[in-house]
């Protein structure tokens, strides 16, 4: 999750977006396994980056939340494959902050396992 993503740190602390979306990604695809750190210059990798989080503060009823990502695939050090994803909620006065966050990782993370299996330049899904 880039610093300028707007979570504040106790999101980042609690919620685990930037563990938990690789994870949804890995479920949804089968085909990916998680490392962390420097991008290798061999072989395919997906590179994934959260550049945007609204969870506003005041409980459920303070409004939508909502996730924006940006994803690359690279194969031996040059890009093949980008998108961007955005997904919301509206605001439900049921679940906190991580709950809503999470189920819109999850959704996420099944858009970008299904453009993995057809990887284009500046795919765009979500809401």
């Amino acid at each position: 999750m880039t610093r300028d993503a707007g979570a504040s740190d106790a999101v980042r602390a609690e919620c685990r977006l930037q563990t938990s979306l690789p994870e949804y990604v890995r479920d949804a695809s089968h085909d990916v396994d998680i490392v962390h750190g420097k991008r290798p210059r061999r072989g395919t990798v997906l590179e994934l980056r959260i550049t945007d989080v609204r969870a506003p503060g005041g409980g459920p009823f303070s409004g939508p939340r909502a996730i924006s990502v940006e994803a690359e695939l690279w194969e031996h050090g040059r890009l093949v494959a980008s998108a961007k994803a955005r997904r919301r909620t509206s605001a439900r006065p049921f679940g906190g902050n991580c709950a809503q966050l999470n189920r819109i990782a999850h959704a996420i993370g099944r858009d970008i396992a299904l453009w993995l299996e057809d990887p284009r330049r500046d795919a765009y899904f979500g809401d």
